[in-house]
C-alpha cells in the first residue's frame, strides 16, 4: 500500500531534462551530493559498493531514516532539522544528481522503499513516484542505482573521487568495495620540497606547495570535505585548501564553481601572500638541488626587491688561490665537454665527484698491478670475487667490484654569503659564461675581487637588479689599457748607426721612401684604468725593445737591440754575415711593428722582407 503522495515537485518535466542532460559541471558530483545527505543524516559511515560489471552502484548510509521521501524530490525543501539548515546550507536539488548516472533508482530507509522510474517518468510525462511499505526494517538509508552510466568515465576515477571523499570529510567512515578510505589531516602536505601548512581560522585552511614545471596537481579547493574546483587563476601551486562560506561565494545548484566577487580576488590576494611567504622560506632554508630545480617558480612568487637582501650566494674571492684555481678549472672543463653536459655549479660538483671516482677506480687497478700489498678498500666498494665451475655451482662469474652511484642527496650545501653594499663591487656571472671571460679571472685576481656564480635562473634575476649593493655583471669589469711610447737620447755611436742603417734597408724593401724606425732610449709607459674601480695604475715595460708611435708615425727602437750583436764599428755598406744574423734576429719584433705603419700587403711582410734579404 503506497501511504505517501509523492511527486517529483517541479512545474515542467524539461527541468528534469535539463538536470539529466548536464547541469553539473562535475560528472561525479553524485557521490558529492550523496556524501552531504549522509552528513545531514548524522551517519557514521557510508559504503559504496560499484558493480560495472552489472552496471549497477549501491550507496548505504547508517544514518537518520528519511520519514518523509517527499523531500528527495523537492527543488527547494532541505527537509532537514534546524541543526543543518544553520550549518550546512543545503541546496535542495543535490539529490537529483543521481539522475545523471541512473535512470531507475531504488531507495531502502525505514519500513519504505522508494523507486525513481526516470525513463518511464520522462516517456509518460508523469510524476508519480513510487513508494511501498516493506516489512524488513532498513536502519538507515541504501540507494541503489540501475543502470549506472557515466560517459568518458572509468573505474579509477569514481575509485580516486571516493578516495577524495574519505581523505577529507571526517566525521565518518566511507568504504568503497569494503575498503576503508584514508583520512588525512585538513593541513597536512604530500611531502614536496617546499610546502606550507595554512590557516587562516574561519576563512580557510589547508596545505600549498610549488610544483616544478608542468603538472595536473594543482591547487584544490575543498567546501565541507567536498572538491570544489580546481584553483586555475595561480600557476605552479598545488595543495588542498578547505574553505568556508565566509571565504568564498559558490555557484549553485552544485558547488562545482567559484564566484568571482569582492571576496574572490581577496582569497586571490590572500594566497598571493602565501606564495610569497613560502617562496621567501624556500629560498633561504631550502636544500639548493631543490632551489635550481623549483627555480622559476620561486622566481614567479618571490619578492625580489626584499629576498636580495636575504639571499646568500656562491661567492668566489680574488685573494684566495683555491677559488681561483677552482674557477679556472671549470672553464676549462667546459671547453672540454659536450655542449649542455654541464649546466649548473650542481652539475658541476656532481661532475667532479665522478671523474674523482673514475680517477681512485683508474688508480686502484694500476697500483693492485704492480705491488702485492694494496691500500685499504673504499667505503661502500664491494669486491666481488669470481666463481669457478664445480659440482655444486654449474655457473661462471667474472670478478667484479660494485661502487656507490654518487648520491646528489648527500652532497655537502654551499654555505654562501650574503651580500652588503661596500665601496669596492663584487661581480657576477652567468655558469654558461664561464668561457666568455675567463681572461677576466686574471683581474679579479689581480684585485682580489669577488665573483659570484648564479647557481640558476633566479639567482641571475636577483644578482642583475642588486646594482643598488654595487653588485655589478662582470662585463662591467673593463680595463682600459693605453701604452704610450717615447724616444729620448738619439745621438748614436758608430754600431748603432750601423744598426739603423740596416733597419733602413728593411724599410725601403717594404716600400717605404725613408727610415721609418729611429732609435734611442726608448721608454714604453702601459697605463690600465679600471673606471668602474676608480682604479688607475701605470707600469714601465721594460722588457719592450720596439714600438710603433702614432703621434711620430714611426717605429721606435730602443739601443739596447744590439747589445748582444756582433755588428761591427763601421758604415761600410757592405752586407756581413753579422749583419744578416743582426737583422734575422730581431726580424719578427720589427715586422709586427711595421704592420702599424700604412704599407702594403701587410700579411705578407715578413715573408716578402726574408725574400729581399735573400737576394741583398
Amino acid at each position: 500500500m503506497n501511504k505517501f503522495d509523492v511527486k517529483v515537485r517541479i512545474n515542467v518535466l524539461n527541468q528534469l531534462r535539463l538536470l539529466r542532460n548536464s547541469t553539473f559541471k562535475d560528472k561525479l558530483t553524485f557521490l558529492d551530493e550523496i556524501i552531504q545527505n549522509a552528513q545531514r543524516a548524522k551517519a557514521k559511515n557510508v559504503f559504496i559498493e560499484y558493480e560495472s560489471y552489472n552496471d549497477i552502484m549501491i550507496i548505504e548510509n547508517d544514518g537518520q531514516i528519511l520519514k518523509n521521501p517527499q523531500v528527495l524530490f523537492s527543488m527547494s525543501d532541505s527537509g532537514w532539522d534546524d541543526d543543518v539548515k544553520n550549518t550546512e546550507n543545503p541546496f535542495g536539488v543535490g539529490f537529483f544528481s543521481v539522475i545523471t548516472v541512473s535512470d531507475y533508482v531504488e531507495i531502502f530507509t525505514g519500513n519504505i522503499r522508494v523507486v525513481f522510474d526516470v525513463a518511464k517518468m520522462l516517456t509518460t510525462n508523469n510524476t508519480d513516484i513510487l513508494v511501498e511499505e516493506t516489512e524488513k526494517h532498513y536502519d538507515g538509508f541504501k540507494l541503489i542505482l540501475h543502470n549506472f552510466k557515466i560517459e568518458d568515465t572509468y573505474y579509477t576515477d569514481i575509485e580516486e573521487r571516493v578516495t577524495l571523499l574519505g581523505k577529507y570529510i571526517h566525521e565518518l567512515d566511507i568504504y568503497f568495495n569494503g575498503t576503508k578510505k584514508e583520512k588525512k589531516n585538513l593541513t597536512e602536505g604530500d611531502g614536496s620540497p617546499f610546502e606550507m601548512s595554512i590557516n587562516e581560522g574561519k576563512l580557510f585552511k589547508g596545505w600549498m606547495a610549488f610544483q616544478s614545471g608542468w603538472s595536473t596537481e594543482g591547487l584544490n579547493i575543498f567546501y565541507k570535505g567536498r572538491l570544489v574546483t580546481k584553483f586555475n587563476s595561480l600557476p605552479y601551486l598545488k595543495g588542498d585548501l578547505h574553505i568556508t562560506d565566509k571565504a568564498l561565494n559558490l555557484k549553485q545548484p552544485d558547488r562545482k564553481d567559484i564566484i568571482h566577487d569582492n571576496k574572490y580576488f581577496d582569497f586571490v590576494d590572500m594566497i598571493k601572500m602565501y606564495a610569497e611567504m613560502l617562496s621567501e622560506e624556500s629560498l633561504l632554508k631550502g636544500k639548493q638541488k631543490d632551489v635550481d630545480e623549483y627555480a622559476s617558480v620561486l622566481s614567479r612568487y618571490s619578492n625580489k626587491e626584499e629576498i636580495k637582501k636575504k639571499m646568500k650566494f656562491t661567492v668566489f674571492k680574488g685573494n684566495s688561490s683555491n677559488d681561483i684555481t677552482y674557477l679556472r678549472g671549470m672553464a676549462l672543463t667546459m671547453k672540454n665537454v659536450e655542449k649542455d653536459e654541464i649546466k649548473s655549479l650542481r652539475e658541476y660538483e656532481v661532475y667532479l665527484r665522478e671523474e674523482e671516482s673514475k680517477e681512485e677506480s683508474s688508480s686502484e687497478f694500476r697500483v693492485e698491478e704492480n705491488v702485492s700489498h694494496t691500500a685499504p678498500r673504499a667505503k661502500g666498494v664491494i669486491h666481488h670475487e669470481a666463481t669457478s665451475y664445480s659440482e655444486e655451482n654449474s655457473h661462471y662469474k667474472e670478478a667484479y667490484t660494485e661502487r656507490p652511484a654518487i648520491n646528489e642527496e648527500e652532497m655537502e650545501e654551499s654555505v654562501g654569503e650574503m651580500i652588503i653594499e661596500e665601496e669596492q663591487p663584487t661581480f657576477w656571472m652567468r655558469f654558461s659564461e664561464l668561457e666568455r671571460y675567463e681572461q677576466h679571472f686574471n683581474i679579479i685576481k689581480h684585485y682580489g675581487l669577488k665573483l659570484i656564480i648564479a647557481r640558476n635562473k633566479l639567482e641571475e634575476e636577483l644578482l642583475g637588479m642588486m646594482i643598488d649593493l654595487n653588485v655589478l655583471h662582470i662585463k662591467e669589469l673593463k680595463e682600459n689599457i693605453k701604452i704610450e711610447a717615447t724616444i729620448s737620447n738619439q745621438a748614436l755611436t758608430v754600431k748603432e748607426k750601423r744598426a739603423v742603417m740596416l733597419l733602413d734597408m728593411v724599410s725601403r724593401m717594404n716600400g717605404f721612401e725613408e727610415n721609418v724606425f729611429l732609435m734611442g732610449d726608448l721608454m714604453v709607459l702601459k697605463t690600465t684604468t679600471i673606471e668602474i674601480l676608480n682604479q688607475k695604475y701605470e707600469q714601465i715595460e721594460e722588457e719592450v725593445v720596439a714600438m710603433y708611435s702614432k703621434s711620430q708615425n714611426k717605429v721606435l727602437v730602443d739601443r739596447t737591440i744590439i747589445d748582444n750583436s756582433m755588428l761591427e764599428e763601421s758604415l761600410d755598406t757592405d752586407i756581413t754575415l753579422a749583419d744578416y744574423k743582426f737583422v734575422l734576429a730581431n726580424l719578427p719584433v720589427l715586422i709586427h711593428q711595421l704592420k702599424m705603419l700604412n704599407c702594403k700587403d701587410k700579411n705578407n711582410l715578413l715573408e716578402r722582407t726574408i725574400k729581399a734579404l735573400a737576394i741583398a
